[in-house]
């Protein structure tokens, strides 16, 4: 179960339309753009804990 727009859904009900009717403009703008980022992953891995430096299999479990 997840918790979207104020209701309990199944993950494989949520559509892309759904979540972008929750999202202001600029909010979805942001995460179209960085959908299209060929770096997303390792972004988020390098942004997560970045005074810990190295451990990067870590992080990236913590994204499992």
């Amino acid at each position: 179960m997840l918790q979207f727009g104020g209701g309990e859904l199944l993950m494989e009900e949520v559509t892309a339309e759904m979540m972008k009717q929750q999202m202001t403009d600029a909010e979805w703008n942001k995460v179209y753009e960085m959908s299209r980022d060929r770096s997303l992953y390792q972004n988020l891995v390098d942004s997560l804990f970045p005074s810990i430096h190295g451990n990067d299999e870590v992080k990236r479990g913590q994204y499992m």
